[in-house]
């Protein structure tokens, strides 16, 4: 279901229009601000991105806020859109939990989208909370060179094809089920790149790719030939592509000597088994010995950042800042974290230096009834009301105006309106009003 129709009706509004040439970066990166109602706001950026163009990035304060707006934003734009949410980390800084493998399956395909867009590709929306923001992820050097693009004919050395995916962070596994596995059974590889929704099968013909399928991982049955297959990192933390030096520095510095023995002995290890086959599960916890980049370094330019409630985004990041400066403080006197340990993180001033360069739209925190609302209105209620809304139905259409109705019982107020002498028109999707 797609509601892309509906962005007809703000092309002839006047303040919609004025906030599309501020964003549209003629004036350098000016910072614009609007109030429209809260229910308007996915209605609003999913109209943006589209007039737009160019990647735009969504910040909300809370990691709830995003996914609630990730699903408001496709119900407008469909399914097939390329809106993509970045998950917020599950682990608190300086814990040792594993990460979800499909939280980082998500924010690697968000890194792809938008390194796709870099080269011409299709501009994503994408959705953050702030503390998925503040998460360090991959350089975006490193994150590019490591991408490959495999094609049918393309020649290739198996052995090399599968040392390269160890490089990436992909276990080897014999059914291939989540993103970041992979399998060899003679000439066939099957790759779930984070990249991809399904798996890619490759059949091999002597050391060329002689066809690539993606293949339901559960029946193992082909969905579709394509002529392409794009091999994407596995893991936010490649020790293998890190630079060495900048990692033994980093390490050289930290302060084992604060440490109870058992919690230095064991880091001692772990350390001396970071760059080797043997590193695994412990990857997350040194994640910040390796990653020092933001996800909007990654942004191509000319990218729009929207921030809601800008107020309660700078609250919620300090708040993360003190809640990670207690938990260190608290592991480094219990003598389970080494002092100058570094931080997975980072702070909102880092982030506020990279948006200052970048057209931005700030959604404040209270609706109002002046231009900045953009001539948005909270809708009627119509809860347990079916005669109002029938009443309300017949004098809209009446007097010439377009009423769009969106309901899980369609059918029924369909008709309703029709007994009513109401003309309406059943539809599973509005593509033009």
């Amino acid at each position: 279901m797609g509601m892309n129709g509906l962005f007809e009706a703000l092309d002839g509004v006047a303040g919609y229009r004025d906030l599309l040439l501020a964003l549209s970066g003629s004036d350098g990166a000016p910072t614009v601000e609007a109030s429209p109602p809260p229910g308007a706001r996915p209605f609003l950026i999913a109209a943006l991105w589209r007039r737009l163009g160019v990647p735009v990035l969504m910040v909300t304060p809370r990691a709830e806020d995003a996914r609630r707006l990730h699903d408001q934003l496709l119900a407008y734009l469909g399914d097939d859109a390329p809106v993509h949410l970045l998950p917020e980390p599950e682990v608190l800084p300086f814990e040792r939990l594993v990460a979800d493998a499909g939280a980082s399956g998500q924010r690697l395909r968000a890194l792809w989208a938008l390194a796709e867009a870099s080269r011409g590709g299709p501009a994503p929306l994408m959705v953050a909370s702030v503390a998925a923001l503040l998460r360090k992820t991959l350089a975006v050097d490193t994150f590019r060179t490591a991408c490959q693009t495999l094609a049918v004919g393309q020649r290739v050395s198996l052995d090399a094809l599968l040392s390269h995916l160890a490089r990436l962070g992909y276990r080897p596994d014999e059914g291939v089920e989540v993103p970041g596995t992979f399998s060899r059974r003679g000439g066939i590889v099957d790759i779930f790149s984070p990249s991809s929704t399904l798996p890619f099968r490759l059949e091999l013909w002597g050391d060329a790719i002689d066809s690539i399928r993606r293949f339901e991982p559960a029946s193992q049955r082909s969905v579709e030939r394509v002529e392409r297959a794009a091999i994407v990192p596995a893991r936010e933390v490649l020790p293998a592509l890190a630079d060495r030096e900048e990692v033994s520095r980093r390490i050289g510095a930290l302060h084992l000597g604060s440490c109870l023995q058992e919690a230095r002995e064991r880091i001692q290890e772990e350390l001396t088994l970071l760059f080797s086959d043997s590193a695994g599960e412990e990857l997350p916890f040194y994640s910040g010995l390796f990653n020092h980049s933001s996800l909007l370094e990654h942004l191509p330019p000319g990218s729009v950042a929207v921030l809601e409630r800008p107020a309660d985004v700078h609250a919620e990041a300090e708040a993360m800042a003190s809640q990670e400066d207690e938990l260190r403080a608290s592991k480094e006197g219990r003598g389970d974290l080494p002092r100058n340990f570094p931080s997975p993180q980072l702070r909102w001033s880092e982030l506020e230096a990279a948006l200052a360069g970048r057209p931005q739209l700030h959604l404040g925190g209270w609706a109002s009834d002046g231009p900045e609302s953009l001539s948005l209105r909270p809708a009627p209620s119509y809860y347990g009301r079916v005669d109002a809304f029938v009443a309300a139905a017949r004098a809209a259409t009446g007097q010439r105006k377009r009423l769009v109705a969106v309901s899980r019982h369609a059918r029924r107020l369909h008709e309703l309106l029709e007994e009513a002498g109401v003309p309406a028109v059943l539809t599973q999707s509005l593509d033009a009003l």
